[in-house]
C-alpha cells in the first residue's frame, strides 16, 4: 500500500509542474500570437479593459501579477507537500506546513480577487461611462476556506498531542 501512496505522490508532484508548465505555455503562446492575456478572462471588466484602445496593457498584466504569483506559490508548496507524501510523512511538521502555507494562499487569492476586482472597476470608470463593477463572493469557497483552515488547525493540535504522548511514554 505504501508504494502505491508514493508512486501516487510522484505522479501528482510532477502532474502539478507539468500542468502548471502548460498553463504558463498557453498563456505565453496567446499573449504571443492573439494579443490576449488569458489570466484574467473570467472578469467582463478586464476583457473591455484589454479590449480598449488607450488602456495601459502593462498595468493590467501588474494587476495581475499577483494572482500569478500566487498561483506559483500554490505549485511550489504543492509539489513540497507532495514530495513529503513520497517519503511517507503525511503528518509531520513539514507537510502540516505545506497545508498551511497552501490554506493561507487560498485565503490570500480570496482576497485578492475582491482588491483586483476593484481596482479594475476602478480603472475601468476612467475609460467608459457605464461601469457595472460586481464582486461575487462565492460562499461556498468561503466555507470552503473555513473548512481548510478549521483541519489545518485541527491537524496542528493533533500533531501537538502526537508529539506529547511520545514524550510521556
Amino acid at each position: 500500500m505504501n508504494n502505491k501512496i508514493r508512486i501516487v505522490s510522484r505522479c501528482l508532484k510532477w502532474s502539478v509542474i507539468g500542468l502548471s508548465l502548460l498553463a504558463i505555455g498557453y498563456i505565453l503562446i496567446a499573449y504571443v500570437v492573439q494579443g490576449t492575456f488569458n489570466f484574467n478572462s473570467d472578469s467582463p471588466l478586464f476583457i473591455a479593459l484589454w479590449e480598449h484602445q488607450q488602456v495601459n496593457k502593462s498595468l493590467l498584466i501588474l494587476i495581475s501579477l499577483p494572482a500569478l504569483l500566487l498561483w506559483s506559490l500554490i505549485v511550489f508548496w504543492s509539489y513540497r507537500l507532495f514530495s513529503y507524501f513520497e517519503l511517507e510523512e503525511y503528518f509531520s511538521d513539514r507537510s502540516v506546513r505545506c497545508y498551511i502555507w497552501l490554506v493561507w494562499i487560498q485565503v490570500a487569492l480570496f482576497a485578492q480577487n475582491i482588491i483586483v476586482e476593484l481596482a479594475l472597476g476602478y480603472y475601468h470608470s476612467h475609460f467608459f461611462e457605464d461601469t457595472a463593477m460586481s464582486i461575487s463572493l462565492d460562499l461556498r469557497r468561503f466555507f470552503s476556506l473555513l473548512l481548510m483552515i478549521s483541519i489545518v488547525h485541527i491537524l496542528k493540535v493533533a500533531r501537538q498531542v502526537e508529539l506529547e504522548n511520545k514524550e510521556f511514554v
